[in-house]
């Protein structure tokens, strides 16, 4: 087809040009950080820090202090404070989505191993976040594990015409309402489709 070849289907996929080209000094400053840090210890070392998330917020903590002091740059690395900030900060982001990951799984493995329902396991996980703090939506979406619900990786709508339960990557739970009506692309964000089911056949 004529000009199929000029033709990118790039809609909801992530910018990252806005970061590259946006904020490269700032990641340049972020890279000389890192690269301090190789040369001190080693390359990635920071992943293996005992207790890291709360050592890494101290040490964005102390970085914070220094600059309310006044301070432009930190005395051992000669680096801005602000590019230490944003350094542990990525850290902390990075060990949290690596937590997340690992609770996910391990709850994932406890319903194939045990059978449990989707009821009870929405309930079992909202009680754990629940005791340790967390939003309740965080990690629920193992409910797609039980059950006849499918797990869904994004693309174009699966069941058109259907009426489905839909559950999203933030734990939501929608029902009865016709799958046409739902974007079912990914574009990592809480409201991604991540498992549904049928519950009434295409009218």
């Amino acid at each position: 087809m004529a000009g199929k070849k000029d033709l990118k289907f790039d809609g909801g996929k992530p910018k990252w040009s806005l970061l590259m080209g946006g904020c490269r000094e700032a990641l340049s400053a972020v890279v000389d950080v890192l690269g301090f840090g190789a040369k001190k210890y080693e390359a990635h070392s920071w992943r293996a820090v005992d207790n890291g998330a709360e050592r890494y917020k101290d040490a964005l903590y102390r970085h914070m202090n220094a600059i309310e002091r006044g301070e432009a740059a930190d005395i051992e690395s000669g680096l801005s404070h602000w590019a230490h900030v944003a350094t542990n900060a990525l850290f902390l982001c990075e060990l949290d989505i690596a937590a997340r990951a690992a609770k996910d799984d391990s709850i994932t493995e406890a319903v194939r191993k045990h059978g449990l329902g989707a009821e009870q396991v929405s309930a079992a996980i909202s009680k754990v976040n629940e005791d340790n703090g967390v939003p309740h939506w965080v990690g629920r979406h193992t409910i797609s594990s039980a059950d006849d619900w499918i797990v869904w990786n994004g693309g174009e709508c699966p069941v058109p015409g259907y009426r489905v339960m839909i559950e999203l990557r933030n734990g939501t739970v929608s029902s009865g309402l016709v799958a046409n009506g739902f974007d079912w692309h990914h574009d990592d964000l809480p409201e991604d489709i991540i498992a549904y089911r049928v519950v009434k056949d295409a009218e």
